[in-house]
Formats: C-alpha cells, sequence, structure tokens
C-alpha cells in the first residue's frame, strides 16, 4: 500500500503482481524482484499534479524529477514550479475557448516551506541551493498568476 501510494507510477504493476501472489511461481518472484530492484531507484524525486475544474480533473501530470535535490523543501519547490508553469499554458488554453479567470490559479502545496519561500522575495541561506531557475514561482505568486496555499 506504501509503495502505490507513495510512486503512483507502480500501482499498475503492484495489482498485476497482487493477483498472482496466492499462488506464486518463479516468474512472478523474479518480477516482483524486478520491480523491488527499481526502488532502490537514483535519488531523484517524482512529482505530480492534478488540474481540477467545476469538480472533475482537466489535465494530470506525473513524472520523475530530472534533477537530485538536497531537500523537501527543494524538491516541493521544483515541483510546485513545474506546475506552475503547467497553470499558466492552462489559462492561456481556457482564454482562448473564451473561459476568464480574474483570480489566480490556486495551487496547493503540501510543503509550508515551499509556501512561505514562495510569497516572501527575501533569498534566505537555507535556500541558496534552490537554482534560480525555478525563482521564477516568486514572481508568479507576487504578480497574482498563481495564489498557493
Amino acid at each position: 500500500m506504501y509503495l502505490t501510494s507513495t510512486r503512483p507510477g507502480f500501482m499498475f504493476v503492484v495489482s498485476l503482481i497482487s493477483h498472482f501472489m496466492a499462488c506464486p511461481t518463479q516468474l512472478y518472484f523474479a518480477e516482483a524482484k524486478r520491480v523491488l530492484g527499481y526502488l532502490k531507484g537514483d535519488n531523484k524525486s517524482t512529482s505530480g499534479n492534478v488540474f481540477m475544474m467545476s469538480g472533475g480533473a482537466i489535465s494530470w501530470s506525473f513524472r520523475k524529477q530530472p534533477i537530485i535535490t538536497l531537500s523537501t523543501t527543494e524538491v516541493e519547490f521544483f515541483a510546485t514550479a513545474a506546475c506552475a508553469c503547467q497553470a499558466i499554458w492552462m489559462r492561456r488554453i481556457l482564454k482562448e475557448i473564451g473561459h476568464v479567470k480574474a483570480a489566480g490559479t490556486k495551487l496547493i502545496c503540501v510543503n509550508s516551506s515551499t509556501t512561505k519561500l514562495s510569497k516572501n522575495p527575501v533569498l534566505y541561506g537555507c535556500s541558496k541551493n534552490i537554482r534560480i531557475r525555478f525563482h521564477f514561482l516568486r514572481d508568479l505568486a507576487i504578480e497574482g498568476v498563481v495564489n498557493l496555499l
């Protein structure tokens, strides 16, 4: 259960293998070991987002981050910055079809440090390892394009 909650990409594989665990064979045992070997991984985090509109999901993304980060705040900051890029694209598409939204897009971030860091333009020592290219999230928050909650 922990595996499928923390790594949704494994949900299908784990559910498929679990069907055959009542009477496992050497083949399924080897496949289970292969999945566990993949989990050792490369220390890259996985991030995802879901865009909801009128109570339904209209877009989602789930992918491994291309960089190795040093803290959970940095992981969440990277994921939120990627989500903000998607939000800007989504706002432009919705504007093209006539659905204009005056208020900023709400982004719900589970890391309070990331939320505080994006709202405060002061560069703290603890945030110096976050790459500058992701600090555009601060600009978006200040301009009101996105509202981090």
